[in-house]
């Protein structure tokens, strides 16, 4: 016996390789196995060789990938083969359709370059591993070998092309042997349980699936089809066991030595169908494991029946399976218990995912991308949701006819075409009529000589002869009438055919074809009635000119009897050719005056009527029609296509979903730590940025909110819509709330591949504004940030009075608590001057409340300024109650339906047992007029089984005197007196700010270093001078944590320490310029109410009031046409003229102390100088301002 027969085996290590190897093995070959694993392990060889046992000896392997044509050389240079198996390739059809170049370059040139070197060095034996895919799908059942091939896919075709080759072969080399194996759907594993198939990523192929789904890696098996014409609806497929599959190898691997063999060509199969839910029926036997299924619809191309006829294989290779669909399961199932990850351990399983992922996450991330702005790009398209509200669809239907208007202004303007027909209608049409009038008739010899002598008459004491001449020219210019007439006509037309353009060019129409018709039938409608004025109007410019004619005509008509004439003359006789003539030539004469005329005043008539009321009220009458209209009447102008709002309803929801995965994906892809602080030396906002860099270069880039608002749009009117940022930093106690705000809003609203998009740009371009600084804070620096956190932190600032029984807090915290613990009723005033901690009291016990009674307070927080109007307040609890949308809200309700209407809100919320807590700031408002709001908290407190608590919060001492009696009675004894706290106090709070804790992060010996340091400058008179005097100015909480914030923004950073000139450097700044500073947290109503009255100074009124001020508020609004947002009632602008008053910036005269504040005479305290200063300084507020303050008029 010699020696054995050398095998090469590429691809060895993958599931039907491994197992053909087990059996070359066992049946005495030697066996060499490449193979790149790309889809196998190295855990399989070795398996294998353990398997094998004495024979594993004769197992040998190259890690080589077959296009590596040196490498394979150096292989069959080394190593005699007698004959060649080739499983080498990649087989998943999914990924062949989307990466066919990586399946051709793989497939097709490995098994090329496989060719070249084996008929290089003398090996002409070779079994290819095809496959059934070259079938394609076939209309008939069983497949025989001699069927047509047509391969469906990348996949397919690359064993198809390989066949080709192999047959090329042949014919052009008889030497050659070849076997071609076509399996069907290989399963199972070998009945050991140590290989098996261990697919790359999901399974494509069906068993793989439902393994994975029965050791709980997939969550449910979904199966495509369940109405083919089989037996239980399914796809019916031929599944062989691998075993059988190697075996069958290892039979053509014999037939191979016949010498008759050529290029032949064997199917392996069963020969038996079977469906998919029959082969999950069997391994949920086998496995005692219930399959969760999930039944979709066919894939495209998804064959009913296929499988294979194997008479050829059974008589010429001597080869029949042996094994069912029982065992298969059997030897699949005990693969995966033992094996459930493959040949994995579940943490290198889940290590490999991971790195696979993140390979994956960039091409993920630009799909993701592009995809998000293919679904913004068509739901801009699409155009906007239509609102479930009558208020909502009102609004979207005035601002798509607004936008409709200011398109149709366009074209009128000249930015759009079409408008320039109006001109030509002006500059050619109507002089061209007019010259074309020919006056033949009216001044013919006949007709002048008719009107002449009927209006001199027959006797001498008659003679009237500019009566004849009147009712020639009136005869003559009454043709004028039809020129004039067309040139309405034509104007109408063109504007008529304008609104057509811009109905057409309005997108948002084209969703809403009910609106659109009403539209433009509203719109023609306005320009047929302004046509009708314009045509009133230039036929009466006519009649005018033929009403009144110009004396110095009739002055100036020639005289017969003056030129010698006799008038003693019978007149028929006086009237000759000559004379008469002459009159039609003076009459013709006047005419052409009265055309030149008209050719100017006609065009003016049109276009003050027609073309300037079009471009001011084209739709007003249909905005007053609007606001009649019923929801029921809205709804059916915003007809849209129900498919058009599935789709958009559809895409939003898709939208939100990869939005979300892009910020998780970003997040996993590039953890970013970032910080924000503010530095107030430099006065400006700096946002720094750490990005994890390789290596130990890691530094955090800064950059200015400049740079980000050129940078980054986005963020930057996040930003701006918080506060006014760059331009009140130089207010540090308004930005103790707006840092706290920043960062939350930065944090959560804005991505952070934003800001980093934003950093690396303003780096690549090398501004100024970006420095790079070191990463780590020098000791001063977190000395420093430790007191601007606590600065920040209401409740530290608060926490050292809230302990006090006697404190606001406490007594409030008391109050609140029993309502929720006893299930009763309260209310309760906070009263005090601004400053003095009301608000910030009142959120620590809420907060401290939420923790402690999570499940049973909610609350609901309404502003006098914003939400006086009963109507708006109750919107707004039902907006914060999230139920806007289910209840409806009528705005001419009653009282008691008011009442109704807020027991319904909290039953409808489920709040019947809970305690709810009402927050009405600037609560003296509320106390206006009938106070139903109130009424109605009060009456649904006493009808629902809730507990309710009313807290309002007002600057106004008085503001329970306001109420009405009932509504009074349930707060007069429940206040709460805010006050400036005493100077002990405050000495008390620099204390527990600046005294730095000595078990902190900081150095135990700098700690007390400052701490000494401190308490050296409390003990010195001359800051004791320093306190009294910010007391006797303003001794709020506000102000005196404005003052701390300044002082340590000029702590000295190199010697870490805090000395006296801080703070008296803090106290100057503060006194410096207190009106500039207090125009920084003024709101815009204020600084319109400020012009008001420099401009009624301008115009020389020294007294006025606060009435004189509100004409001139109400004039200015006016005369401008400002923004409708932009004008306030009355009750609003009273006070914002209070809050004027308090920040000292206008105060009322000596006399009148018994008037009301309305007639009271007032004046301003700064001057056009510093306010013109603060309009300059706030860069938010309207430019009309400015032209305001420069105006006289």
């Amino acid at each position: 016996m010699g020696p054995p027969l050398c095998v090469l085996v590429t691809g060895g290590a993958g599931y039907i390789g491994s197992h053909t190897v087990l059996q070359l093995l066992l049946e005495g070959y030697k066996t060499v196995v490449v193979d790149n694993f790309d889809n196998s392990s190295h855990v399989a060889i070795h398996r294998v060789q353990k398997l094998a046992g004495d024979y594993g000896r004769n197992l040998s392997f190259h890690k080589i990938d077959i296009r590596n044509k040196p490498a394979l050389e150096e292989l069959f240079k080394s190593t005699k083969f007698d004959s060649v198996i080739h499983f080498s390739g990649l087989k998943a059809v999914g990924e062949s359709v989307k990466k066919p170049l990586m399946y051709y370059d793989n497939n097709i040139i490995g098994t090329l370059t496989l060719l070249q070197v084996m008929n290089a060095h003398g090996c002409k034996k070779l079994v290819f591993s095809s496959s059934a895919t070259v079938y394609g799908w076939p209309k008939e059942v069983p497949c025989t070998e001699d069927f047509p091939l047509s391969a469906a896919n990348p996949y397919g075709r690359t064993k198809l092309m390989i066949e080709e080759m192999c047959r090329d072969i042949y014919a052009s080399d008889c030497k050659w042997k070849i076997i071609l194996l076509r399996y069907f759907n290989p399963v199972g594993a070998h009945p050991s349980g140590d290989i098996g198939e261990d697919p790359r990523g999901v399974p494509n192929n069906l068993m793989p699936f439902v393994q994975q789904v029965a050791v709980g890696r997939l969550p449910t098996l979904t199966v495509f089809g369940t109405d083919y014409s089989t037996k239980d609806g399914t796809g019916v497929r031929d599944y062989i066991h691998v075993v059988d599959l190697a075996d069958g190898h290892t039979a053509a691997l014999k037939k191979l030595s016949d010498p008759k063999i050529g290029c032949e060509v064997y199917n392996l199969g069963t020969g038996k169908g079977t469906s998919v839910l029959e082969m999950v029926a069997a391994f949920e036997k086998a496995s005692g494991k219930r399959i969760p299924i999930v039944t979709a619809g066919r894939r495209p191309g998804d064959a009913e029946v296929v499988y294979a006829s194997t008479e050829k294989a059974e008589r010429e290779l001597n080869w029949k399976p042996k094994y069912g669909i029982d065992e298969m399961c059997r030897d699949q199932w005990n693969w995966a218990s033992k094996n459930p990850y493959g040949y994995l351990t579940k943490d290198e399983d889940e290590a490999k995912a991971k790195s696979k992922s993140k390979e994956k996450i960039p091409g993920i991330q630009s799909l993701i991308s592009k995809t998000v702005a293919d679904l913004e790009a068509e739901l801009s398209h699409l155009g906007k949701p239509i609102s479930t509200d009558a208020g909502g669809k009102l609004l979207l239907i005035m601002d798509i006819c607004r936008d409709f208007d200011q398109i149709y202004k366009e074209h009128l303007n000249g930015m759009r075409s079409g408008g320039d027909k109006i001109y030509h209608v002006f500059e050619r049409q109507l002089p061209a009529a007019l010259k074309k009038l020919q006056f033949e008739q009216q001044l013919s010899m006949e007709n002048i000589k008719k009107l002449i002598t009927e209006a001199d008459g027959y006797q001498p004491h008659l003679i009237a002869p500019e009566q004849g001449y009147r009712h020639i020219i009136e005869s003559s210019l009454t043709t004028i009438k039809g020129p004039a007439e067309a040139s309405v006509n034509a104007v109408d037309i063109i504007l008529k055919e304008l609104v057509r353009k811009a109905i057409s060019e309005t997108m948002e129409l084209k969703q809403y074809p009910s609106l659109r018709k009403e539209v433009e039938g509203a719109a023609n409608e306005s320009l047929s009635r302004m046509k009708k004025e314009s045509r009133k109007s230039t036929l009466m410019l006519v009649d005018m000119e033929c009403c009144y004619l110009t004396a110095d005509f009739f002055r100036n008509l020639p005289q017969e009897f003056e030129k010698g004439g006799n008038p003693t003359q019978s007149i028929f006789d006086r009237y000759n050719d000559s004379y008469l003539r002459r009159i039609g030539a003076t009459v013709l004469q006047y005419v052409n005056m009265v055309l030149a005329g008209l050719v100017n005043s006609v065009p003016k008539s049109v276009v003050h009527c027609q073309v300037r009321e079009a471009k001011r009220s084209l739709l007003d009458h249909f905005f007053a029609e609007l606001g009649r209209k019923t929801p029921i009447q809205l709804s059916k102008l915003l007809d849209e296509d129900p498919a058009i709002m599935e789709r958009r309803s559809s895409l939003a929801k898709r939208l939100e979903l990869y939005k979300s995965a892009q910020m998780e994906i970003s997040s996993v892809s590039c953890p970013l730590k970032w910080a924000l602080f503010m530095d107030f030396t430099e006065k400006k906002l700096l946002l720094n940025l750490w990005v994890p860099a390789q290596g130990k270069n890691r530094k955090p880039l800064s950059l200015s909110l400049s740079s980000l608002r050129r940078t980054a749009a986005p963020i930057a009117r996040r930003l701006r819509h918080q506060a006014c940022l760059a331009d009140r930093l130089h207010s540090p106690i308004s930005s103790l709330t707006l840092r706290i705000r920043l960062q939350f809003s930065l944090l959560f609203s804005v991505h952070p591949s934003t800001i980093i998009a934003a950093a690396t740009y303003i780096k690549s371009t090398g501004e100024k504004s970006v420095r790079m600084s070191p990463m780590g804070r020098g000791t001063a620096e977190e000395a420093l940030v430790l007191l601007r956190r606590r600065l920040c932190d209401p409740n530290f600032i608060f926490s050292l009075f809230s302990h006090s029984s006697d404190s606001n807090y406490s007594k409030l915290k008391f109050i609140v608590s029993s309502s929720v613990t006893e299930a009763c009723n309260n209310s309760i005033l906070l009263l005090g001057p601004r400053g003095c901690g009301k608000v910030a009291v009142l959120d620590l016990v809420l907060e401290d409340l939420l923790k402690e009674y999570p499940e049973m307070i909610s609350v609901i927080k309404l502003n006098g300024l914003l939400h006086c109007d009963d109507n708006c307040a109750l919107k707004e609890i039902a907006r914060q109650l999230c139920i806007e949308h289910e209840l409806m809200f009528s705005k001419m309700a009653s009282f008691d339906d008011n009442s109704q209407f807020m027991i319904a809100m909290l039953r409808e919320c489920g709040l019947a047992h809970k305690t709810v807590i009402f927050i009405l700031d600037e609560f003296d408002l509320f106390a206006q007029g009938k106070q139903r709001l109130l009424y109605s908290l009060l009456d649904a407190m006493q009808s629902v089984t809730s507990q309710a608590v009313v807290i309002g919060v007002s600057c106004r001492l008085d503001a329970d005197q306001l109420l009405e009696k009932r509504v009074r009675s349930r707060f007069s004894h429940r206040k709460l007196l805010f006050h400036p706290p005493p100077k002990d106090d405050l000495q008390r709070l620099l204390k527990h700010i600046l005294l730095l804790p000595t078990d902190s992060c900081l150095p135990h010996d700098y700690a007390t270093e400052f701490n000494s340091k401190i308490s050296n400058i409390l003990a010195d008179k001359r800051f004791m001078e320093v306190i009294d005097t910010l007391s006797d100015s303003d001794s709020t909480f506000s102000n005196f944590i404005r003052f701390l914030f300044s002082a340590v923004s000029l702590m000295d950073l190199k010697s870490g320490l805090m000395t006296l000139d801080n703070f008296k450097s803090a106290l100057s700044s503060i006194q410096r310029q207190p009106k500039l500073d207090c125009l920084k947290d003024c709101s815009i109503l204020e600084f319109y109410i400020m012009v008001c009255m420099r401009r009624l100074e301008t115009k020389g009124q020294e007294l006025y009031n606060f009435n004189s001020v509100m004409n001139e508020y109400k004039s200015v609004h006016d005369s401008y046409q400002l923004q409708t947002h932009d004008y306030h009632s009355r009750i609003v602008c009273l006070r914002a003229f209070e809050h004027l008053v308090d920040r000292q910036l206008i105060e009322f005269a000596d006399r009148g102390h018994n008037q009301s504040i309305e007639f009271r005479a007032v004046k301003l305290l700064i001057s056009s100088f510093e306010l013109h200063q603060g309009l300059k300084s706030n860069r938010l507020l309207p430019v009309i301002l400015q032209k305001l303050m420069e105006s006289k008029n």
